[in-house]
């Protein structure tokens, strides 16, 4: 089953604010995130069981005009690049200690979904969606080698692709878009690495984004 009729709303890829430096300003429910089941899978699918465990980190709750989660307590949202049009929130450690420090982004691409029928623990599902985002025209070249994931996040399906990318500068950074599926919101989340030592990481801010997501 081919996804391109199906997902055509569901990745308008946002790239101007995510490698950039930033300024020192600094429906779906969730579950218990001490036991939901997670399916975690390579780029050859071979899956196993974990168990998403409540972070070791403080959290608070963030809610926009759409969207409720959690982040950690020492991250806060970068009101510079934050985008009301785009609906798009960007959220940084409070204390930055760097000119590019790394950061995740929650956008609402879209507030309609035509892909809410259909079952993302498929493994052709799961295929088919690595082709298209590879073939989007959307991501960067370095994605073309990048490492393709897929879990299940407290009954959420989330897609993922993680690879390294060149920013200003020279600076590397690794990067991650996260897509949770079969929402009635299209989402995309990125994660952005820039090895400055932040705590915690930026792709465990994101992933805890999406085991705390909920649609309001």
């Amino acid at each position: 089953m081919k996804l391109k009729p199906f997902l055509a709303l569901t990745i308008s890829l946002t790239f101007a604010l995510i490698c950039t430096g930033c300024s020192n300003t600094p429906n779906s429910p969730a579950k218990d995130t001490k036991n939901s089941a997670i399916s975690s899978g390579t780029e050859e699918n071979d899956l196993t069981k974990e168990t998403y465990l409540k972070p070791d980190w403080e959290t608070q709750a963030y809610q926009g005009k759409y969207l409720k989660y959690e982040i950690p307590k020492n991250w806060s949202k970068n009101d510079d690049n934050s985008v009301d049009e785009l609906k798009l929130d960007f959220f940084t450690p409070t204390d930055i200690t760097s000119e590019m420090p790394s950061n995740v982004n929650v956008q609402i691409s879209s507030l309609q979904s035509n892909s809410k029928n259909i079952d993302y623990s498929d493994e052709e599902i799961k295929e088919d969606f690595h082709e298209f985002l590879l073939s989007s025209g959307q991501l960067p070249e370095e994605a073309q080698n990048g490492a393709y994931f897929t879990e299940e996040i407290n009954g959420v399906w989330v897609y993922y692709l993680t690879f390294d990318r060149e920013a200003q500068d020279g600076t590397s950074a690794k990067q991650t878009i996260y897509l949770p599926m079969g929402l009635d919101y299209s989402i995309v989340i990125w994660a952005t690495d820039f090895n400055d030592g932040c705590t915690p990481k930026a792709d465990d801010v994101a992933k805890h984004i999406c085991a705390t997501l909920e649609i309001i």
